[in-house]
């Protein structure tokens, strides 16, 4: 019986290390309200700025960054999964100005995230699955060993 104990301690530790590790890797910021002179000069008193990730449309790849709101400007830059930026409205519905980058840079509203970049999701799965499988392993063993003292 002390073993079970044992067994189901560690269990319940690996369960809230690996949901630790989740909640750390979700960044959800709250919006905050940045002056003009700090976003290169709009022609606004204060625009209303909050942090995303990028969010590639599949694990490894990268996003186009526009000079303009639209499909068909220039790529400006490729930003990698998972990438920390902060954005504001720019009055399109499709499209986020990037602030704090030095240049006006716009990004696809479809490629931001506030939670798990698709990187950040399979690595997620991937300790999951290892996890799960370090406490398979450690229950076999207490069962096996159980076995042969009977």
């Amino acid at each position: 019986m002390d073993q079970l104990k044992r067994v189901k301690i560690f269990a319940a530790a690996a369960f809230i290390v690996i949901l630790s590790f989740a909640a750390v890797s979700i960044f959800c910021a709250a919006p905050y309200t940045a002056a003009a002179e700090d976003i290169g000069g709009l022609e606004i008193d204060k625009l209303e700025v909050r942090s995303v990730k990028v969010l590639a449309d599949a694990v490894g790849r990268n996003v186009e960054i526009k000079a303009l709101p639209s499909p068909d400007s220039e790529t400006v830059e490729l930003l990698s999964d998972g990438t920390a930026i902060e954005v504001a409205e720019c009055g399109s519905d499709t499209y986020y100005r990037i602030v704090g980058r030095g240049k006006e840079m716009y990004i696809l509203k479809d490629n931001t995230t506030a939670s798990l970049s698709r990187n950040q999701r399979v690595a997620a799965i991937i300790i999951s699955i290892g996890a799960a499988a370090i406490i398979a392993a450690f229950a076999l063993v207490y069962v096996h060993r159980n076995k042969q003292r009977k």
